[in-house]
């Protein structure tokens, strides 16, 4: 998800929802969730989740 953290009603509130939809309806996480905050590293936080969900696709594949 996307957003910035002083959005506090709104902040990583659909992407929560999606997450929790998707476990209730037997979704199997192979990562975690990544959360990009517009006031931090937001491309330094998506390429560090990026390279960990690579790796994860990876191990299965071999």
């Amino acid at each position: 998800g996307a957003g910035h953290h002083d959005w506090v009603d709104t902040y990583q509130k659909i992407p929560t929802y999606i997450d929790e939809m998707i476990g209730q309806a037997g979704g199997k996480r192979i990562i975690e969730r990544g959360a990009g905050d517009a006031a931090g590293d937001f491309f330094g936080s998506f390429e560090s989740w990026k390279e960990n969900l690579l790796q994860v696709l990876r191990k299965d594949t071999d």
